[in-house]
């Protein structure tokens, strides 16, 4: 099942000092074949989009002198995003002077719609897909938890996952611009893998593996999710 999903990646790199000269050459580069919208924010940030405004756009690529910042919203295959991202790296890393990478990260938005937002709730409140029956008894209100989230963290990997309802307006719903494609309900997946001070002759490689890596815990949790409330 493909899953309405946001998907960044971000290069950081030491300044490019021949940016400035460069934003002729990086406008042509992508406007208008494969964006047909741009902007430039103080003379130091180039921003396309494929959108009638960046915050409708499905496709953004942003260019500044330390960091390019390309995202993907949709029902996204990995192996459509890594094509893109190394398609735009390869173009522009022969107008941008950029050798080392001080930071490749990447960050995938997943709705997981297998389930109902009180099916991810049932069972001890909230349910003990991520906690011991014993801790929600101590926390447990009069009319039962409403909601819940459980983030792990380490130095290059971050995992944030829960029940969420469209209709909550919560805050994590705000990267995704797309909004009518966002599901009523489902289980809200947050991974961010990156890795620090690598090449740029690595770097495809690099982002192969770190989305790999994201694609294996994503499919990871939806299995534990799923025998879990199986289980319970």
């Amino acid at each position: 099942m493909q899953y309405h999903r946001k998907v960044y990646t971000e290069l950081r790199f030491p300044p490019e000092t021949h940016f400035l000269d460069s934003r002729g050459e990086i406008l042509r580069l992508f406007w208008p074949n494969r964006f047909p919208q741009w902007s430039l924010e103080n003379n130091l940030v180039i921003k396309f989009f494929d959108g009638p405004s960046e915050h409708k756009s499905a496709r953004i690529l942003l260019i500044e002198p330390r960091r390019i910042v390309f995202s993907l919203e949709g029902q996204i295959q990995s192996a459509a995003f890594l094509k893109e991202i190394a398609e735009i790296t390869v173009s522009l890393f022969k107008i941008m002077k950029v050798h080392s990478l001080e930071r490749v990260g990447v960050r995938s938005h997943y709705c997981m719609v297998d389930y109902s937002f009180k099916e991810l709730l049932l069972k001890k409140n909230p349910s003990p897909l991520f906690f011991d029956p014993l801790l929600c008894d101590i926390f447990q209100t009069k009319d039962g938890t409403h909601d819940y989230s459980l983030v792990l963290q380490t130095d290059d990997h971050r995992v944030e996952i829960g029940p969420m309802e469209r209709r909550q307006q919560h805050p994590n719903l705000g990267i995704f611009f797309i909004k009518e494609s966002i599901p009523e309900e489902f289980l809200y997946v947050d991974i961010d893998q990156s890795i620090k001070n690598t090449t740029k002759k690595r770097l495809e490689d690099d982002l192969r593996e770190i989305v790999k890596t994201l694609d294996l815990h994503f499919d990871a949790l939806r299995q534990y999710v799923r025998t879990s409330l199986e289980k319970h």
